[in-house]
This record gives C-alpha cells, structure tokens and sequence, in this order.
C-alpha cells in the first residue's frame, strides 16, 4: 500500500514539472504570419511575424 502511494506521489510529481516545460515550446514560422486584433481574418492586422521566427506557442488551435 505504501510504495502504490509513493509511486502515485512520484507519478504526479513528474506530471506537474514536466506538463509546463511541454508547453512552452517555441512555434517557428515558415512564411510571414499576420497577427490580427481580433479572432479572425476580419480584424485588422496589428503585426507581421517575419518568416523563420521563434516564438512561445500561444494555443495549439
């Protein structure tokens, strides 16, 4: 009962310290990207990534 407790604790203890590294990988853009004010397509156009530039991930949609 107790190493299935210790490993429970290890386990997400790894969970914690591993999930933020994972998500602040670094998106590389391959042409010029528009950042928009808005949502959508229909907002204007607010800055212009340059193509090859590292940048944190902001979402994954």
């Amino acid at each position: 009962m107790r190493k299935q407790f210790i490993g429970a604790v290890l386990a997400g203890m790894i969970a914690v310290f591993v999930a933020p590294s994972l998500a602040q990988t670094p998106a590389v853009t391959s042409m010029t990207v528009n950042l928009y004010a808005g949502p959508a397509g229909d907002y204007p156009v607010m800055a212009q990534l340059p193509a090859v530039t590292r940048r944190p991930s902001m979402s994954s949609a």
